[in-house]
């Protein structure tokens, strides 16, 4: 089995329209269950040996990370835990993080949804549904070309939002029994359970999805013929040579 971790970037939340915020991308990152464990080892190594492990009365209760959070804008922006490293450091940390995948056996998945394509008067939760369910499709047919059967089958761990968790877990159940609701009727038959909710801070596969798709919608936000800053050039030359050849399938919408 894969444990496919996924998190999004461009989310909006209630509003459904920013100019800076063009996409709505969610991706996945596909674990394979037997290396899933190496590989939130040695995520939270490497964050430990950039920052200190927080042992305060707080972490010992649980309610604070001892290990801190990867999260791409933060890197990206040198904030929060990591503004006190210099813009280097939070570059070394982010490339060496997304260099964990091919180490550990990863793939990536991604959907891209143009959030100004969609009409911004209709529910605003249509465009989390929507990813997900075209990425739930993308994976359920990838899962499906995998020549081992043991790892024929996926589960979905995803980061904890504050509005669609009802929706996504609908929906995924709604498709093994019906199939899709936009496109062609096609039921999931390789996607186990339902949508698992999880603390991103809890979880270093999520986190990696967070830093994937927040460098793809990053990219994807570049204008072309833009001269780009050394944060852009960083962004674009991951993207590149750590994220493009790890990415099996995707689907952009429309």
């Amino acid at each position: 089995m894969w444990l496919c971790y996924v998190d999004e970037s461009g989310n909006t939340g209630m509003a459904p329209a920013d100019p800076r915020q063009p996409y709505h991308a969610l991706v996945a990152v596909m674990v394979p269950e037997d290396r899933a464990l190496d590989l939130a080892r040695a995520v939270k190594a490497l964050v430990a040996e950039y920052v200190p492990r927080r042992l305060s009365f707080g972490a010992l209760l649980g309610n604070e990370p001892v290990v801190p959070e990867l999260r791409g804008a933060d890197l990206f922006g040198n904030a929060k835990v990591w503004a006190q490293l210099d813009a280097k450091a939070c570059n070394d940390v982010y490339r060496r993080a997304v260099d964990l995948l091919p180490l550990h056996g990863c793939e990536l998945a991604y959907v891209r949804v143009d959030r100004e394509a969609l009409d911004p008067r209709r529910d605003p939760y249509r465009q989390h549904v929507l990813a997900l369910q075209l990425l739930a499709e993308r994976l359920d047919e990838w899962l499906g070309t995998q020549s081992d059967p043991l790892r024929q089958r996926g589960l979905l761990v995803a980061a904890q939002t504050q509005h669609n968790e009802s929706f996504a877990i609908s929906l995924v159940a709604d498709m093994h029994r019906w199939g899709s609701s936009i496109g062609p009727q096609r039921k999931l038959t390789r996607i186990a359970d339902t949508v698992h909710f999880v603390r991103s801070i809890d979880n270093p596969g999520v986190q990696l999805a967070d830093l994937v798709a927040f460098a793809l919608h990053r990219m994807w936000k570049m204008a072309p013929r833009r001269a780009r800053g050394p944060a852009d050039q960083f962004i674009a030359q991951l993207v590149d040579e750590a994220i493009g050849p790890r990415i099996r399938t995707y689907k952009l919408f429309p």
